[in-house]
């Protein structure tokens, strides 16, 4: 986790410019998805600048955020008024139990071991109400060169790339399970998967 903070916090200065452009379609496509009602409590687990935030913000008031990376919440807090946005690590949820209706996870989930991913999960259950809803968003695992490539990067540089990710595989304890892609650019192949509690 130490090495992901560090990462990130020198990444935060400038994460807003790639964090906005390339993940607009897919974050629309994915809060549709979610399903966002007006009067639904929502978390955003590892808001980075606050982008997923704002998206999340159009469709209810009720909006909470947390990040790893003190450097992050900061500029996150700058681009958003009305959500609660705090530090916080996806494995220890500082929230009671079912304290949301639906929670939100992008490009998370693949930077975490999977004792670590293990313990996400399981927190994000505990947070959520029953019929509650998880959406993730994350690199697709496929067996496309660009995807080879960028496990062969990860392998290099653990703390900036991650692992991709199964949907199905990654919400097997969930119910309902929905899922989707959307390929960046056309070529690199982002998953959505969505499911209940």
């Amino acid at each position: 986790m130490e090495e992901i903070k560090k990462a990130y916090k020198n990444l935060s200065p400038i994460y807003g410019i790639p964090e906005n452009f390339f993940e607009r379609k897919l974050r629309k496509k994915a809060l549709d998805m979610l399903d966002i009602k007006k009067t639904d409590k929502v978390l955003e687990i590892g808001c980075a600048t606050g982008c997923g935030l704002l998206g999340i913000s159009k469709r209810t008031n009720k909006v909470y955020g947390i990040d790893l990376t003190p450097e992050m919440v900061k500029q996150a807090k700058k681009r958003n008024k009305k959500a609660t946005i705090k530090e916080g690590d996806a494995t220890k949820l500082n929230f009671k139990d079912n304290f949301f209706d639906k929670v939100y996870i992008s490009n998370v989930l693949e930077l975490l071991n999977e004792k670590e991913k293990k313990k996400a999960l399981k927190e994000i259950k505990r947070v959520l109400r029953k019929n509650g809803k998880i959406c993730i968003v994350d690199t697709k695992d496929s067996n496309s060169i660009i995807i080879k490539l960028y496990k062969f990067l990860h392998k290099l540089f653990p703390s900036y790339t991650s692992t991709p990710l199964n949907m199905k595989k990654t919400l097997k304890d969930f119910k309902n399970v929905k899922t989707d892609s959307e390929n960046i650019f056309g070529i690199y192949p982002m998953g959505i998967g969505v499911g209940s509690v």
